[in-house]
């Protein structure tokens, strides 16, 4: 164990900037974390964000499986967002808005630290520990009513700040949610399921209209037929988002998805799955009372 705490000594390095964690905020913090292990980090431990990720990397009654599914996934959102700090031959000119930290530039002593934490993961990935999976997570209760209006709230804050991360995240709700009811169902799902499979399944299953009203009814197609209106809206707006996003060299004058494209995925999102998520619980609900 202490060696493992050793090798999170580097992480930390990397992540923490004088008491921040890379560009997160508080609540984003929060969330990322909580999603990707199903531990809020800082409202567990109540440090500032830097700290709180090194008790939680340090702290003995934390799972090593959980530790290193953290440090994966906040590399992941490194290498995303801080390209251009430990890529020396990019510069300025190739920063993405919505993609890439704003301010972010070529230091060495980073682009070293980087390398180190990313030989270590792989090297700690080919000695075979599995990390934490979908399927712990759901059965941590991480999706929840609270947890679903929580990420509402955080697209919300952000279409204004920045929109492409907003319809990225619209997008990536549904998927969350449909997983975790899926599971919940015990219904087993492909991983390379796109969107589209993956709330066909859902909604077929699902029972979206009222008792009094059989599912061979009309209505029972047509609110189907709503609920994949609105995800297709979310699937195509995250589409152009991506094109937006996926490399450099864009003409100067070419300009991302605004505000409004991302007012529409979220709100499209957040009426998705507060619908289905509802559905489910009260379906489940009657279910439990049979």
């Amino acid at each position: 164990m202490a060696n493992d705490e050793n090798k999170f000594d580097l992480f930390i390095g990397l992540f923490n900037r004088d008491g921040y964690v890379l560009d997160f905020s508080n609540a984003r913090f929060d969330s990322f974390t909580a999603k990707s292990v199903g531990t809020a980090v800082q409202a567990k431990y109540g440090l500032s964000k830097g700290k709180s990720l090194k008790a939680y990397l340090n702290d003995l009654n934390v799972d090593g499986k959980e530790k290193w599914k953290l440090v994966k996934d906040l590399l992941e959102y490194y290498e995303q967002k801080y390209e251009q700090e430990y890529t020396p031959d990019l510069d300025r000119n190739d920063y993405i808005p919505g993609i890439n930290a704003e301010g972010v530039e070529y230091n060495k002593g980073y682009s070293k630290l980087y390398y180190k934490c990313k030989n270590l993961l792989t090297n700690h990935n080919k000695i075979g520990e599995i990390c934490i999976t979908q399927t712990d997570l759901i059965k941590k209760e991480l999706f929840t009513s609270t947890y679903l209006q929580n990420e509402i709230d955080l697209m919300i804050n952000e279409i204004e700040s920045n929109p492409t991360d907003a319809i990225g995240k619209s997008k990536e709700l549904i998927e969350s949610c449909c997983k975790t009811i899926l599971s919940e169902m015990n219904i087993e799902y492909d991983k390379k399921w796109d969107l589209s499979a993956l709330t066909n399944k859902t909604l077929e299953l699902l029972k979206l209209t009222p008792n009094t009203i059989s599912d061979d009814n009309p209505v029972s197609s047509q609110l189907r037929a709503i609920c994949g209106n609105l995800r297709g809206i979310v699937t195509k707006l995250a589409e152009i988002r991506n094109v937006y996003g996926s490399g450099h060299g864009k003409e100067d004058e070419f300009k991302g998805l605004e505000e409004r494209h991302a007012q529409l995925a979220v709100g499209c999102s957040a009426t998705f799955c507060l619908f289905v998520w509802n559905t489910w619980k009260k379906q489940k609900n009657n279910i439990n009372n049979f």
